[in-house]
């Protein structure tokens, strides 16, 4: 089976299908994604990227970004092969019920996990959790 590394433009284009001719080489690549036919890798630094790219020039609300990744992630032959998929889940629900970034998010939770205190001085990130050193 062929493995392909994913870039977020074929993300993105599938998603905002703002170019038809992209829109339908990404979506052939994603069918057979989902036929079990290619298998495609995908790092967590691109689902950042993309996540960053719908919500601020595309302007995508957060449930259609999360939606719409979620979506993708679950199927079979994705794979993140820099986490697991269950973290960018994680990440992705998160995002969806706060105004954090999606890198803010990350690194309170690997903090609270790794049972660590996370240094800010960012407030709103600060006030998310119990997890943060005093910058005072």
């Amino acid at each position: 089976m062929d493995e392909f590394f994913i870039d977020s433009n074929i993300i993105i284009r599938f998603i905002v299908k703002d170019d038809p001719t992209m829109y339908q080489v990404s979506k052939k690549f994603f069918t057979q994604i989902r036929d079990k036919e290619k298998k495609g890798l995908v790092s967590i630094l691109v689902f950042q990227e993309v996540v960053w790219v719908l919500s601020h020039y595309y302007k995508l609300k957060r449930k259609e970004v999360v939606d719409s990744l979620q979506e993708l992630i679950l199927l079979e032959n994705i794979y993140i092969f820099d986490a697991k998929k269950e973290q960018i889940l994680d990440l992705l629900k998160y995002y969806g019920q706060s105004n954090l970034d999606l890198v803010d998010i990350y690194l309170h939770l690997e903090a609270k996990k790794a049972n660590g205190q996370l240094l800010s001085f960012d407030e709103q990130l600060m006030g998310v959790g119990n997890n943060f050193l005093s910058t005072a």
